[in-house]
Parts: structure tokens; C-alpha cells; sequence
């Protein structure tokens, strides 16, 4: 049997998962050596890898690719570069990456939930709790409803 695509992607997730990145690099060059072009998802895959490792500067260098492909990053990639901050500690690098989200891809890119509750995590661990009780504020400006890790993450950071 062949590999194709979503096999590819499927062992490039279980090593993103596992935070083997030279795994992850490895079946993405015998990806390409086969003839399959990354996608997407492959790219997000690996930037959860750099996400498990607390490698914000690796996750960077992901999104950098994303870019240099062509490929048009989602939620899910500046969600997954979130999560290498709060991993991190980051809490600059975080600024930054919501700054890409909404200046250089606001028709692809919609914060979510998780983009939100990330982001309320990571000013909760900086001692920013203020910057927290006012992301729960434009959350539910912006529609959507806090839900039981936003309002247990708050209160862990207020205490």
C-alpha cells in the first residue's frame, strides 16, 4: 500500500503529538520525496509538534513555511502557535500572533473559542489578569459565550 495524503498527515499528527519533531520533518521530506505535497493540516501537525515542545521560535519557522507555500493559515494554526506560548510562557510572542491573526489574514483567520480561552490562559499564568477579565469581555462581544474552562481558568489565575 501507498501512503497518500491522509495517511501522511495522520502519522505526521501521532508524532506531533508524541512532540517528535525530527519525525515529523522526516515523514514530510519522504512525503515530498513520494511526490505528495503538504497541506494544511501537515503543517498544522507539525506546528502542534513545536507546540508540545514549548518551541515557539520552531513554530515560527512552521508558519513561516505555511506562508513561503502558499498555503493560507487557519485558526488552527495561530490556535496551535498559542498553545506553543502558553507552553513557553510567551507572553510577547502571544501579542504577536494575534496581531498576524487580525492584520494579515482577518477574512481567513476568525478567533474562536479556544483562540480566546488560550489567550486567557497565557495572560492568567503572566499575572495579567486584567488583560484576561477584558478578553472575556470581547468574547462575549463578539458573540460567543464563555464557557467552563474560560470561567475556571479566570478564576485560577485570580486566586
Amino acid at each position: 500500500v501507498k501512503p497518500d495524503l491522509i495517511l501522511y498527515n495522520a502519522y505526521v499528527a501521532a508524532m506531533g503529538t508524541k512532540g517528535d519533531l525530527d519525525a515529523s520533518r522526516s515523514a514530510i521530506q519522504q512525503m515530498e520525496a513520494d511526490g505528495i505535497t503538504p497541506d494544511i493540516i501537515t503543517l498544522n501537525s507539525l506546528m502542534r509538534t513545536c507546540e508540545r515542545r514549548a518551541n515557539i521560535e520552531e513554530a515560527f519557522k512552521v508558519y513561516q513555511e505555511i506562508k513561503s507555500r502558499k498555503l493560507v493559515p487557519d485558526t488552527v494554526t495561530f490556535n496551535t502557535m498559542l498553545g506553543a506560548c502558553v507552553e513557553s510562557g510567551n507572553l510577547n510572542t502571544a501579542g504577536e500572533i494575534l496581531s498576524l491573526m487580525k492584520h494579515q489574514h482577518p477574512k481567513e483567520v476568525v478567533p474562536d473559542l479556544l483562540t480566546y480561552n488560550t489567550l486567557i490562559k497565557i495572560y492568567t499564568n503572566a499575572g495579567e489578569q486584567w488583560r484576561a477579565v477584558k478578553l472575556v469581555r470581547q468574547l462575549t462581544r463578539s458573540g460567543m459565550d464563555p464557557d467552563q474552562y474560560t470561567y475556571n481558568t479566570l478564576l485560577a489565575g485570580i486566586m
